[in-house]
């Protein structure tokens, strides 16, 4: 099959929000994330080697960062920035990520890019 053989153009990916930067709200920032981090040690250095793999890759890549995914319905109200965290954006429905994934489908966001979204 002559999909199977070509390369994908686009590489789109959902991580973690768990992404430090001076949109966190101070104590998450300085206690929560570095707290979590800690306990998950592993998991988050998985995390950073599974990103650095696709930042190093030839493809148009976008990597999805949402924070924490809640099980609630899609509202398609939430905000989206490019390579930073959303100020006090603190979680996001799991079908909100799904829309906006489907969305990005029709008009894509600059590549290679990572895109934080939350409410």
């Amino acid at each position: 099959m002559l999909a199977e053989r070509l390369p994908p153009e686009r590489w789109k990916h959902r991580s973690s929000g768990f992404h430090r930067d001076e949109n966190d709200p101070p104590l998450l920032r300085y206690i929560g994330k570095p707290l979590t981090m800690m306990v998950f040690k592993e998991s988050y250095k998985d995390l950073a080697r599974m990103e650095s793999v696709i930042r190093e890759c030839d493809l148009n890549w976008t990597i999805v960062a949402p924070p924490r995914l809640t099980d609630g319905p899609r509202t398609g109200h939430y905000r989206v920035t490019l390579n930073a965290n959303v100020r006090y954006g603190l979680s996001i429905s799991r079908a909100d990520v799904a829309h906006d994934i489907v969305e990005d489908l029709n008009g894509a966001p600059p590549s290679p890019s990572f895109v934080f979204l939350a409410y």
